[in-house]
C-alpha cells in the first residue's frame, strides 16, 4: 500500500505495547504514512539523542501508536489520498501544518514538540 504503518524491525515492534501491536498488525504496512509525516526527521532526532534507544522506546514509539491507532479509527478513502498529498508536501514543507488539518490528532508529548515542530493554532 502506498499509505500504512511503514514496516519495521522486530526489535522497534517490541518497544509497542501488545494493544498497540495488535492494531499496527491489522493495518496494510505502507511506503508513508501518519508516522512517516510527522517523524519524517526521525534519523536525525536519533542521531542527535543520547541514548537513542531509550528515547525511541520511551517517547516516540509511545506517541507513534498512537498516530497509528488515529490512523487505523480514521482510515478511509479520504484520509488515505489527504496523506500521499501531505507526504509529497512534507517533503517540500515542514510537518507543523498537519495538526491544523487533522484537528483530532494524539497531540504529542512535550519531549518531542518542538523536534516534530508541532504547532497548533487555535
Amino acid at each position: 500500500s502506498v499509505i500504512g504503518p511503514r514496516p519495521m524491525t522486530e526489535e522497534n515492534f517490541g518497544f509497542y505495547d501488545d494493544h498497540h501491536q495488535k492494531i499496527i498488525s491489522s493495518l496494510k504496512p505502507g511506503l508513508s504514512g501518519i508516522g512517516s509525516i510527522i517523524f519524517r526527521n526521525e534519523e536525525q532526532m536519533l542521531i542527535e539523542g543520547e541514548s537513542s534507544v531509550q528515547f525511541y522506546k520511551n517517547i516516540i514509539a509511545p506517541y507513534k501508536s498512537r498516530l497509528e491507532e488515529w490512523y487505523s479509527n480514521h482510515s478511509d478513502i479520504g484520509t488515505y489520498f489527504l496523506l500521499i498529498i501531505f507526504t509529497i508536501i512534507s517533503l517540500i514543507f515542514s510537518n507543523s501544518f498537519i495538526w491544523n488539518f487533522f484537528r483530532d490528532l494524539p497531540e504529542p508529548p512535550d519531549e518531542l514538540k518542538s523536534k516534530i515542530n508541532y504547532v497548533r493554532k487555535l
